[in-house]
């Protein structure tokens, strides 16, 4: 569903956090599908009005705070570096004014995660003296090419590129603290009427402001041969991207033919592509 608010609902005098959070609470309400974009939209059209060259040095403190939260907000739902960037400009206005808080550093911190970030994530931890876990180094990223992160058998972590199979397979958005999620995915990896997708399936798990996520390495340690796999940044992920889960796209030689949403009557809709996973088909 699509759906655009008019003036009325978002008064442009409002500040800019308010406007985002009603802004989202109304999508969220409304089953929108382009909730991200939407967001960013407005974010980026306040920008162009409020910021002179890209720049948030004239703007106020509380102003500053606004546009901080509404940004940290942006950057949440998109987590690729051009909000990253967004943020990250007013995050140092604030450092050099000396009010950012905490709740600031951990916004800017989770961003660079968000973004695959981790040396710089954890030089920020230093300097902003957060208590937090300390991270990986990964080996062999790149930031220019899709790829996941995968922990090898000798415990590293490894950027691996992302490769479509030839033919038909389904790529499904999970996450482990999704309670639909689990269910599907327990039923996939467990029932004998679903042996004929195990083959087929590759299960994704968005990129998060956090590290590692819950219940990843729990799952994987168990199933070997479905493991969840992480995405190790936003490049090239753009045609799968979904903020709900779970979510599974049916992918034809690296192009979506259909996206199913949920995990409805024990996935019947689901169960309905097996058709395309058949000998002749």
């Amino acid at each position: 569903m699509f759906l655009v608010l008019s003036p009325v609902n978002l008064r442009a005098a409002d500040p800019i956090d308010s406007r985002i959070i009603e802004l989202d609470r109304a999508l969220i309400a409304a089953g929108a599908a382009d909730r991200a974009e939407q967001l960013a939209a407005t974010y980026r059209e306040w920008k162009r009005r409020n910021l002179s060259g890209g720049s948030s040095s004239h703007l106020s403190d509380a102003i500053l705070h606004e546009s901080f939260r509404a940004g940290a907000r942006v950057s949440l739902y998109l987590g690729d570096t051009p909000s990253l960037l967004d943020l990250e400009e007013i995050y140092l206005q604030m450092v050099g004014r000396n009010i950012a808080g905490r709740s600031e550093h951990l916004a800017m911190y989770g961003a660079l995660i968000q973004n695959r970030e981790f040396h710089r994530a954890s030089a920020l931890a230093k300097r902003g003296n957060l208590s937090v876990p300390d991270l990986p180094v990964i080996s062999g990223a790149r930031s220019d090419k899709k790829g996941v992160l995968q922990t090898s058998k000798d415990g590293r972590l490894e950027w691996r590129p992302w490769v479509y199979r030839k033919g038909y397979e389904v790529i499904a958005y999970v996450s482990p603290s999704c309670g639909f999620s689990r269910v599907a995915m327990k039923s996939i990896s467990e029932e004998v009427e679903w042996s004929w997708i195990r083959p087929n399936i590759r299960l994704v798990v968005r990129r998060a402001p956090f590290w590692p996520y819950p219940g990843v390495s729990e799952w994987n340690e168990v199933n070997e041969l479905l493991p969840m796999q992480s995405q190790a940044g936003a490049v090239g992920w753009g045609a799968l991207d979904v903020l709900e889960t779970p979510v599974f796209h049916v992918v034809q030689d690296g192009a979506v033919i259909k996206t199913i949403y949920g995990w409805q009557d024990s996935g019947a809709e689901l169960a309905e592509m097996r058709e395309y996973f058949t000998e002749g088909h």
